[in-house]
């Protein structure tokens, strides 16, 4: 069995918001994005109909990675409709390396939940072998 690393990194989630739509490029929408707290990093997963695309680099800047698959080449899971909280994932592959970026926010079930701020949570991933 290979080496294994994972970096989980907590994230700001930008989950469907029109912010998102800045970091993808011409044309796709966005999945989910995050800014990395305490790093000056973002994350940005978009897709078109034939294309899904994964950036990660400083807020505002050119990235540091990108990647660009078929959309038969990444695994989506969308919400699943279980649970409190909506949310969903994307990985990328790149040689030995999976990317899987994720981003939700938990749907209120009271009217006293309806009046708090809406919790947005994202995350990303990354694994080798």
């Amino acid at each position: 069995m290979g080496q294994y690393f994972r970096a989980g990194l907590i994230c700001f989630g930008i989950f469907l918001s029109a912010k998102a739509q800045a970091g993808c490029p011409q044309g796709q929408e966005p999945i989910t994005s995050c800014e990395i707290k305490g790093r000056n990093t973002e994350v940005f997963a978009c897709f078109d109909d034939q294309i899904a695309t994964y950036s990660y680099g400083p807020i505002g800047g050119a990235p540091d990675l990108f990647l660009s698959e078929t959309i038969e080449d990444v695994d989506f899971e969308p919400w699943s409709g279980i649970g409190k909280a909506i949310h969903e994932k994307i990985t990328f592959y790149i040689g030995d390396y999976s990317y899987e970026v994720g981003g939700g926010f938990d749907r209120p079930f009271s009217e006293e939940e309806m009046l708090r701020p809406t919790r947005r949570f994202g995350w990303l991933d990354v694994a080798q072998n």
